[in-house]
């Protein structure tokens, strides 16, 4: 019997060049796909982290700030609450621990902020958590804790003062040798721009707070008049991150105004 041999077909070279040249073509593509995608990723990772940062910093301020002031004053051991000594003697609103605007200032901007306020509740100023601490004033100063605090823009980077440099160290302020400072922000976001100013109800710019003179009444306070600082801040943040940048603003009224005496003129 004669078998007849059939013939085996198979690919050409210009065939197999075709599908080699298909198959790049897809993978190529595929692997664009997955490019786009993880860069898709990696951006919308940088705009969340940037907002995040932003929108949680600024709400620590707003929230800080609006407590500046805030002085635990016990009502019943004093005779007369009409005096008006009794709200002039809060520790937190004197010289250095009142709240001030500072570091680099222009138009009455400010890119620094320090204020105090009572903590622990214990009517004292706490200026350290170390007992060896130095006192400048020990009737009105303690060392339960810290209660000297403030926010500003360093090298990039927005900061929270936390605590006191040195134990012989008293001053309070917004330069690096008067207190620990530490990051509010991560390390991959540069902060641009840190800004505060005082503001009046209508959010103009002020060159301080609004001043209500009590004795003799007007908005200017005189020499031996009894006065009122109503204080209103904005404040706003800008910061940035890879291709991104992002601002950030909100407004505030101290809670606690602010009562002092105006000297008398000699």
């Amino acid at each position: 019997m004669d078998l007849k041999q059939g013939k085996q077909a198979g690919f050409s070279l210009v065939e197999l060049m075709i599908a080699v040249l298909l198959s790049g073509v897809m993978a190529m593509a595929v692997s664009r796909i997955y490019v786009t995608g993880v860069q898709q990723a990696n951006n919308n990772h940088q705009q969340a982290q940037l907002n995040h940062n932003l929108r949680a910093s600024l709400d620590l301020i707003l929230t800080e700030l609006k407590r500046a002031g805030g002085y635990s004053v016990d009502f019943m051991t004093i005779n007369n609450q009409n005096d008006f000594s009794v709200y002039t003697a809060n520790p937190f609103m004197q010289g250095v621990n009142n709240l001030s605007l500072g570091g680099s200032c222009t138009g009455n901007i400010c890119t620094c902020v320090t204020y105090s306020y009572d903590l622990n509740q214990d009517g004292s100023l706490g200026v350290s958590s170390n007992g060896g601490a130095a006192l400048a004033n020990p009737v009105t100063e303690n060392t339960a804790n810290v209660e000297q605090f403030g926010f500003r823009l360093n090298k990039g980077a927005l900061e929270m003062r936390r605590s006191r440099a040195a134990i012989a160290n008293t001053g309070f302020d917004c330069t690096s040798s008067t207190g620990r400072w530490e990051d509010l922000t991560d390390p991959e976001v540069t902060i641009d721009d840190f800004d505060v100013r005082y503001i009046d109800e209508a959010g103009t710019t002020q060159a301080g707070p609004e001043q209500i003179d009590l004795t003799n009444g007007g908005v200017s306070c005189g020499p031996g008049a009894n006065c009122l600082e109503v204080r209103n801040l904005a404040i706003s943040i800008t910061g940035s991150l890879g291709h991104y940048s992002l601002s950030a603003a909100g407004r505030i009224r101290v809670r606690n105004d602010r009562l002092y005496t105006v000297p008398a003129v000699p």
